[in-house]
């Protein structure tokens, strides 16, 4: 496994152990997040990519579910632009920005 497999996997996890932490609020994602990272391991990119669209209904603005979208996207797309995939990241990051200087306001 290389370290851009780990980075979906992790990321998917700690999204879901947060949930199981603040009360089961939301145990159908902690599920969706595990099924996601099972899937991007089987090589199932677009099923990942539902998945995290799913994820993403029930926690909109995550930063880690969109990064992990985007990967997926990356590796759906077969890695052919890392380009595409670095723009897609630093969007992300502007956005999370957006959110974090709102809520400080």
């Amino acid at each position: 496994m290389d370290s851009k497999d780990s980075s979906l996997s992790s990321s998917s996890s700690m999204a879901g152990s947060r949930d199981a932490e603040e009360g089961g609020v939301l145990p159908a994602a902690a599920a969706l997040a595990k099924d996601a990272s099972v899937a991007f391991h089987s090589g199932k990119f677009a099923e990942c990519v539902d998945l995290l669209n799913q994820l993403l209904q029930k926690k909109e603005t995550d930063p880690k579910i969109l990064h992990n979208i985007a990967v997926g996207r990356y590796f759906q797309d077969g890695c052919s632009d890392p380009r595409k995939l670095l723009e897609v990241l630093n969007n992300v990051k502007v956005c999370v920005n957006m959110v974090l200087r709102h809520r400080g306001s």
